[in-house]
């Protein structure tokens, strides 16, 4: 290998440092190519000699860590620009991904030398030649790893030796400067550096090492001549499945505040990289608060991060690592992240302590040496990087900042799994130490026992241990957490380590998981506005049927008016009285239709079929352009109505014509709802059932019918059941997002984990812009955790929660936040630049100025010492600075003394709280373990007055039966508020159905009393009306009912009026209407036409009490509130009556 000659100063390029054997599954077919690097252009290099009698060049090219050199032919240098054509061949081999990784950890070194002839003084001997180094430029070869076939373009040469203001700066040169050294390159690959065989066979991952800010000031040094200490930052990656490699920023310097200049970044270290050629081109980026993943990225801790990065000490590290992770070294990166969820990042400051003399001291030779033990590590901290991020599907990158924690050996290890590699490294360095005694000048080792030492076991690292200046200290690591020191870095890589799934897989399962039942088809499914049409045909036959009925009823006195009279045969021929009998007949038609209600109902539903054409069938997405379109479209429209009508008219001819009809009045499914909540309440639940599944066949693909019946069916734990209703909306349609929820959550209760995940992941593949669906699947990953693996069900647990966040637009609420901070830490700099400029006062030494002016403030002077910060105790001494400037304002506060306070304000909802956003919907739809999951999350955050949250509590806690917990819950609610009536009406409805009747009474009154609306107030006049029944109050519980039915018309509410009237016996009329309502909407109802029977019994109507007797006998008369014993009494006293009483 070529030398740098006699000179002490030019590098040598030594052997890398003995590591592990690569494995034979790291190894490949020999790769070979040659590297051409053309030299063209030289300037202001030896600037001296180049302007006088010139100077001999000798170049040399190095890939560092081997042995790969290349030398260019000497070359005459005569001017300050010189044009060349030097080419040098560097011959390549890639035979393992740790050669392809040596191409781009360190860059391609390109050493500049002049050759200077020495004469021997032995005359007999040849004339010597000294190589001194001039300069070295490093190159990127990453683009060329990368595919790209050639780098052209002009680079710095750096001095050997960095110029003493460079390092005092720790900056690079001015790249403006037109005196700067520079060459230009051009490297050309006549083929692909890797080997299209192993293409897509590794991963290329880069850690950037940005700096370690809030360091504690303790640390600084005590003067400007004091040794500033050196802190090293230490990490692990694996090398191959079995073998790990070490990545080592040593040696770096504290400083007293953060300098803008310190962003560029820096080739990790090697002997060989001197002065400023450690320099990349690349700078960090500007820190982007918003886009970060670690643990001081909040937007309330954004004002202190910020006055930390500006004020407090900081080691900049400004290193980047780039390392190749084949298969088997990505695979066991995956595993080692996935199992302890972090990866740790050490930074310490080694120091030895110093040896004593006696027999406690160990000797070799004449030399004391310290022991392994002695070995100490009094600063050392370690930042646990949260890898979860990196672990999502697709995700190729995490930054952030990282807190620096006190080393904690034993906690390092449960954490972890491994042990530290800088005790390893200073344990490894003190045993060389005590191995080889009194250090030779040939040894790698360069400091003797009482220096601190470094010792990096890897090729990529230093080839000789550097010293640490300081001395030792006892441990101050607890400063770390006291300070909030951080650790920012970025990890990158080229691919994700796990792949994002496919929607195929997960449909697939689910289609196969909703198959119908046997004999039910699949419905076809057609396009909407297809469908459209279909049910308005069908809503028109049915009309039609109501109307031809209702004409063969009117026939016969139609057909007497226009044919025969009745008992004659004589014609009608008075137009005038033929004309007088349509008109009335049609009159009769159109009543009856309008009493009936049908007729409005199809007009209503007409409004929902004409829209839904319109905008299926004739794809109008744009609006008209003039009033011609829309009067055509209008009559398109009409035409296609009419052809609808004269269809179904001709339809219902034929029928009429050949057998007569038996028309049922349509089901009024929304009725039926009302009837299955009354039974509900009632605690009858087989007839709530069959309340819910007469839905269901009234409206079979209706999927809110089937919704309701699956969602009893968890209320009654029949999770079965429940499970086939949802398959029943799935059939119809897979994608519809609540049947995916339900039937998940189904199948959670039922402790299948499997077929549960398929529908929360199908949930958020078909809606993933639906934050519910991320929170859904987050939390079922947390419930489901013991089965599936812990660690894989945190990494999607907050991957789904990452995404709800996005979806519910939090990012976009946090990026407002984030540049009105931007535009806020701008204000601030630009008034402390005005502060900062030189003023009048500068002039006059005499007079006094103050240390510490208050930013955005004229006139104003703070107290030193005193922190104007953005916090909330800066805010508070300005504010208070303020007042005692202004005499107005404290007398003004004096004078309010006695004015009792205004009530505290409500805290704000947490709106930015994803659990608070769902709760309300998990308890809406019976997720009953999801909403106690996300009230655990809340209890601590959010307000026991938040409306949002304490509804959904005891809506779920009612529907879970848990009827002590509610009260518990509520009685707590009430001692903070006794103004919301809704509190109170929930209190009744637990004591109501706990059977605890004059509670629930008292606390429906309450609720009654109060001017704050109520949700539910069907549910509560019920059950109010049913407890004042139940307690003979007659006339409240006629109100009660009738206030029920005016919400809900229901059988059970006008009975509950017209039994509560009929027993308080003043209005007998309106007990008869009351009780005639509700037989008209169920006659099949027994207590009603007991009702009716003793009514008629007391207003001696006795054919007809006899003929509602016999009904309510027939029908099956329950023996509730003494019904039979009251209509046996009413009809024995009927009978006792005279006869032309009671033929009256």
């Amino acid at each position: 290998m070529p030398t740098a000659g006699a000179n002490s100063s030019s590098p040598v390029v030594s052997k890398p440092d003995a590591i592990d054997p690569v494995p034979s599954s790291e190894l490949f077919e020999a790769w070979n190519l040659d590297l051409e690097i053309v030299l063209t252009h030289v300037s202001n290099l030896n600037r001296s000699k180049s302007k006088d009698s010139g100077w001999t060049m000798v170049s040399k090219v190095f890939i560092l860590n081997t042995d790969n050199v290349a030398e260019a032919p000497r070359v005459q240098i005569t001017s300050l620009s010189h044009t060349l054509d030097l080419r040098v061949v560097l011959p390549l081999s890639i035979t393992a991904f740790q050669d392809i990784e040596n191409l781009i950890y360190l860059p391609l070194l390109l050493n500049f030398y002049e050759s200077i002839p020495v004469v021997a003084k032995d005359k007999k001997r040849a004339s010597e030649e000294k190589l001194e180094l001039l300069g070295q430029c490093s190159v990127d070869l990453l683009p060329l790893v990368k595919g790209q076939s050639e780098l052209e373009g002009a680079w710095t040469i750096f001095h050997a030796a960095p110029s003493p203001t460079a390092v005092e700066k720790n900056a690079p040169l001015v790249v403006g400067d037109c005196d700067k050294p520079e060459c230009r390159l051009a490297i050309k690959a006549p083929k692909p550096v890797v080997p299209p065989s192993i293409r897509g066979k590794f991963n290329l991952i880069t850690i950037s090492l940005q700096g370690c800010y809030g360091f504690p000031e303790a640390w600084l040094p005590v003067n400007s001549k004091a040794a500033a200490s050196g802190y090293s930052v230490v990490t692990t990656l694996p090398r191959s499945s079995e073998h790990e490699r070490t990545l080592v920023a040593p040696n770096k310097t504290i400083i007293p505040k953060p300098s803008p200049q310190l962003m560029v970044k820096k080739w990790p270290h090697h002997p060989q990289v001197l002065g400023e050629s450690v320099n990349k081109r690349e700078r960090f980026a500007d820190k982007n608060y918003l886009a970060e993943q670690g643990e001081f990225a909040e937007p309330s801790q954004w004002h202190e991060r910020h006055e930390i990065e500006k004020q407090r000490p900081v080691v900049p590290i400004l290193t980047e690592f780039r390392c190749v992770l084949s298969n088997n070294a990505e695979t066991a990166f995956r595993t080692q992240a996935s199992s302890s969820m972090v990866w740790p990042f050490e930074i310490f400051e080694v120091a030895h302590q110093e040896t004593k003399h006696g027999a406690a001291a160990k000797k070799k030779g004449n030399h004391e040496v310290a022991s392994p033990e002695d070995a100490a590590l009094p600063r050392h901290g370690v930042a646990f990087v949260d890898m979860k991020p990196l672990l999502y599907p697709g995700a190729t990158s995490i930054s952030g900042a990282y807190f620096v924690n006190p080393f904690d050996n034993n906690h390092f290890l449960k954490k972890t799994g491994r042990h530290s590699v800088a005790l390893d490294m200073v344990k490894a360095a003190s045993n060389a130490l005590n191995t080889k005694g009194a250090l030779d000048q040939n040894s790698r080792i360069s400091v003797n026992a009482k220096k601190t030492t470094e010792h990096v076991p890897d090729r990529h690292s230093p080839s000789k241990l550097h010293e640490v200046g300081g001395a030792a200290s006892e441990p101050e690591s607890v400063l770390y957490q006291h300070s909030h020191t951080y650790l920012h870095l970025e990890i990158k890589l080229d691919r994700p380590l796990v792949e994002r799934k496919t929607h195929g897989e997960t449909i697939v399962r689910l289609k196969s998981l909703i198959q119908p039942a046997e004999g039910r088809e699949v419905p076809h499914k057609d396009s909407q506005g297809v469908m459209a049409e279909g049910a308005l045909n069908k809503q028109m036959q049915s009309m039609c049927y109501l109307f031809a009925d209702l004409l063969q009823q009117e026939t016969p006195n139609y057909e007497n008016a226009q044919g025969t009279l009745p008992n004659s045969k004589e014609k009608v021929v008075d137009k005038t009285d033929l004309k007088k009998v349509q008109e009335d007949t049609l009159h009769i038609i159109e009543t009856r239709l309008t009493d009936s209600g049908d007729f409005s109902a199809l007009k209503e539903q007409l409004k929902f079929y004409i829209a839904r054409l319109t905008q299926e069938k004739y794809k109008l997405t744009q609006p008209f352009g003039n009033p011609r379109d829309f009067d055509v479209f209008l009559s398109n429209l009409y035409v296609d109505l009419m052809q609808y009508v004269h269809f179904a008219l001709d339809h219902v001819k034929r029928k009429c014509h050949d057998t007569p009809m038996d028309i049922q009045p349509p089901i009024d499914v929304r009725h039926l709802r009302v009837l299955a909540l009354e039974a509900e309440l009632d605690d009858e639940r087989t007839k709530a059932e069959e309340y819910f599944m007469e839905r269901t066949k009234a409206a079979p693909t209706d999927l809110q019918m089937w919704q309701d019946l699956g969602q009893f069916y968890m209320r009654c734990d029949r999770y079965i059941e429940a499970e086939k209703a949802f398959k029943e909306m799935l059939l119809d349609d897979f994608t519809n997002f609540n049947g995916l929820l339900l039937s998940g959550y189904c199948y959670l209760e039922q402790e299948d984990v499997e077929k549960a995940a398929v529908f929360f992941e199908s949930a958020t593949l078909l809606y993933p812009k639906s934050p519910l669906s991320w929170i859904a699947l987050g939390l079922f990953n947390q419930m489901a955790a013991a089965q599936r693996g812990q660690g894989s069900s945190e990494i999607i647990t907050g991957r789904a929660f990452a995404e709800a966040r996005k979806a519910l637009g939090l990012e976009s609420a946090h990026a407002d936040l984030y540049n009105d901070f931007l535009r806020t830490v701008a204000e601030e700099e630009a008034a402390e630049y005005v502060m900062a400029a030189p003023s009048d006062t500068a002039k006059h030494p005499h007079l006094i100025t103050p240390s510490h002016t208050t930013s955005g403030t004229s006139g104003v002077k703070s107290t030193p010492g005193r922190k104007d910060g953005k916090g909330a105790a800066g805010a508070a001494v300005v504010e208070t600075d303020k007042l005692r400037m202004d005499p107005t304002k404290l007398e003004a506060i004096f004078n309010q003394l006695d004015v009792p306070s205004p009530p505290k304000a409500e805290p704000s909802p947490p709106l930015e709280n994803i659990f608070w956003y769902a709760i309300s919907s998990f308890a809406s739809l019976g997720l009953h373990k999801m909403t106690n999951a996300c009230v655990e999350r809340l209890k601590d955050t959010c307000s026991i007055r938040d409306p949002v949250y304490w509804r959904a509590c005891v809506l779920s806690l009612i529907e879970q039966r848990r009827y002590s917990n509610t009260e518990e819950f509520l009685n707590r609610l009430q001692e903070v508020d006794v103004e919301t009536a809704d509190i109170f009406a929930y209190l009744g409805r637990v004591c109501y159905i706990q059977g605890r009747h004059k509670e629930a009474a008292e606390n429906f009154r309450r609720a009654m009393s109060l001017s704050t609306p109520i949700t539910d107030q069907f549910q509560m006049y019920y059950c109010y009306g049913r407890l004042s029944e139940k307690y003979q109050h007659s006339r409240k519980a006629e109100e009660m009912f009738y206030r029920a039915a005016t919400l809900h018309p229901t059988c059970q509410t006008w009975l509950g009026c017209g039994r509560a009237c009929l027993i308080e016996g003043k209005d007998l009329a309106l007990a008869e209407s009351m009780l005639q309502e509700a037989n008209y909407l169920d006659n099949k109802n027994p207590d009603v036409w007991a009702c009716l029977a003793i009514l008629n019994y007391r207003m001696r109507r006795t054919e007809i009490a006899d003929r509602c007797y016999h009904a309510a006998r027939t029908f099956g008369i329950s023996d509730i509130q003494n019904l039979v014993e009251e209509m046996e009494d009413a009809r024995t006293t009927s009978l006792l009556l005279p006869a032309e009483d009671r033929l009256q």
